[in-house]
């Protein structure tokens, strides 16, 4: 499975920076924090916040990795689909195959590469019922 990153929301990033959420919202704008859209909201890695708090104690410009270009992350219906199956069906494998999830102020979240390992498992492949071709 693949190194799992702490992710934040919108929410929970303003709360880890301890500033509003207007200012931080300013700053993501400002300094082009990167983010991967899920659902409706926004996803940080905290690697990308820590530079963020380090470059404002410092007042340098802040210098973000790619982690959102490289890391692939799904809200809870785009993983399902990408599983191939319906959305009440998905809790139930959840549950059953302790895939691994992060649960942030958007929900949970899903990384794609994670979904990737679960499905090619030697458990589960061919034994998964209800799955969409």
């Amino acid at each position: 499975m693949h190194k799992q990153h702490k992710l934040f929301g919108l929410k929970d990033a303003y709360q880890f920076l301890a500033m509003s959420d207007g200012h931080f919202c300013r700053l993501v704008k400002e300094y082009d924090i990167p983010f991967s859209k899920v659902s409706k909201g926004r996803i940080f890695f905290e690697e990308d916040l820590n530079i963020l708090k380090k470059a404002q104690s410092t007042k340098e410009e802040p210098k973000f990795s790619s982690l959102s270009e490289q890391c692939h992350v799904l809200g809870f219906r785009a993983a399902g689909k990408f599983v191939g199956v319906s959305h009440s069906r998905f809790f139930v494998l959840i549950k059953n195959y302790d895939i691994p999830f992060q649960k942030t102020s958007c929900g949970k979240v899903f990384f794609e590469e994670d979904l990737r390992g679960f499905m090619e498992s030697e458990e589960r492949v061919g034994k998964m019922k209800h799955a969409r071709t």
